[in-house]
Order: structure tokens, then sequence, then C-alpha cells
């Protein structure tokens, strides 16, 4: 958290918000930030020419630098028309000529890098490892069979399709929450290799992914913890989760059932994930 959903509206609304206006000053909460980030200064009277987003990344792109920021589990930015007050998990605040963003995140693991051109071009080289993203429509049946073979290739044991999905060099976009409601949708079980999958469960899964996403977007996103809309507002689309920190199954009505994977916490459903 958050997922692809989750920084898209992020990233929509901030662009919306900030494109084209004048940054006019900083305040570093966490001195971290302000020992590997002294660039900000220099940036004083600049304006972003664009805010977009690459996988779970955030790229602000201005005249002559980049900034890349990756939320982690509960990072998020939030608008402010006027100075209030500094938020407890506020890590960062800045000032633009039409009001204030303020960079939060209660478990500190979201990272904002300051880059140069030169060393955004590096950068990019790095993104391209990321697989199809599925918010822009990237993802097919074809794709994902290739990215499938591709781990196959390296494999030494069980590749489970739950954890496979939640790593972006295999599909970018998809997290925790969405994994697991998308797995429901197609009635697959989140323990099965990718290898057993049919063509049939390939194809539902693609247009589950685009689906879910799509719908998740149009809600708002998920606001379970600590995702809140940069204006403030909390997200809809916890509604549509089936399983997800749900003790009933959706679908079904049958008990939902929360088991460790990689790590990880799955919700799933066996009755309709067989």
């Amino acid at each position: 958290m958050p997922e692809g959903p989750e920084v898209q509206l992020i990233c929509d609304y901030l662009n919306d918000k900030l494109k084209g206006h004048k940054f006019v000053d900083h305040y570093i909460v966490d001195k971290r930030w302000l020992s590997k980030n002294k660039r900000f200064k220099e940036m004083w009277g600049s304006r972003p020419k664009r805010i977009g987003r690459v996988a779970k990344f955030l790229i602000w792109e201005w005249e002559h630098w980049f900034w890349v920021n990756h939320l982690a589990m509960t990072g998020g930015w939030v608008f402010r028309k006027d100075n209030v007050p500094i938020h407890a998990h506020t890590r960062a605040r800045f000032s633009f000529d039409n009001g204030f963003v303020d960079f939060i995140d209660s478990r500190k693991w979201g990272k904002l890098d300051v880059l140069t051109t030169e060393e955004y071009a590096k950068q990019l080289k790095k993104f391209k490892k990321f697989g199809p993203d599925i918010l822009r429509g990237e993802l097919t049946i074809e794709n994902l069979d290739e990215q499938i073979q591709k781990r196959v290739k390296r494999a030494k044991g069980r590749i489970e399709i739950k954890p496979l999905l939640m790593e972006q060099e295999f599909v970018a976009g998809l997290g925790n929450i969405y994994s697991a409601e998308i797995l429901n949708l197609a009635g697959v079980n989140p323990f099965r290799d990718v290898r057993d999958l049919s063509d049939e469960e390939k194809a539902i899964l693609v247009a589950g992914c685009k689906e879910f996403l799509k719908r998740a977007y149009e809600a708002g996103g998920s606001s379970i913890k600590d995702f809140v809309h940069p204006d403030g507002s909390t997200g809809r689309a916890s509604r549509l989760h089936a399983v997800y920190n749900r003790k009933y199954c959706g679908q079904c009505k049958g008990p939902v059932m929360l088991t460790m994977q990689k790590q990880r916490s799955t919700y799933w459903c066996p009755k309709c994930q067989k």
C-alpha cells in the first residue's frame, strides 16, 4: 500500500495542482532527507513540467531536475492551500506559489531522490526492468505468458502465483491487496504454481487485472490504514474487496482464510479458489 491505482491518483492530482507552479521554499522535518537532498534549495524558483508515474514510482519532471519518489508502505502526499501546522508523520513540506504539499509517511520508508538529467538517464535503465503496466493497458495474454516463461527458465522450485503477481518486474501495478482480490475474482488459488495455469485462467487473470484496477482507480483507491487522496479524502475501493481484510467472501459468503505466504499475508477463499 499504496498500489498502482493509488499512485496514479496521487500523480493525476498533483499534476493538476502543481504543474507549472513556482517552487518557492521547503522545510525538511526528517533530517535524513536533508542530508541526502541538499539540492532542494537550488531548485527554488523552478516549476514542475509534469508529474508522472512509472510502476509505483512518482516522477516529478523539472527543467533541469527530476524527483524520483517511492511511497513504500505508508507514504503519501497532501496538498493544502494554507500553511497549516505540520502533521505528526510529515517528513517534508514543499511550498509553491499556489499552496503547500506535504510528504507524509508514518513508517519512514518512502524515498525522494533529487536527480540531475544525467543521473535520471541512469535511473531510466533501471525502470526498464519493470513488467507490463496494467493501468496503462500494457498487460496482454501474450506478454503474461512471456513473463511466466522467463521466470520458469530461471526458477529452481515452485513459483506461486500470488507472490509473483506482486513483483513489479513481472507486472507493474499490483501489491498485496489487489493481487489477492484479482485471484479471488479469477477463482485461482494463490498457492498455485504458475506452470499449472491454463490458457483460459491466464485470460481471466489478464481481464481481471485490468478491470479491477480500473474500478479501484475510479473508486478513489483503497483507504484501509494509511492511504488518503492528496485532497484529504479517503478512497472507496475497499468496498470492492471480496477477501482482503474480510472474514467472509464477498462472492460465496464462505469464510476467508488468512495465511502467510512469502512473509506476506494472503487472504483467500478456499471455496472460490480451489
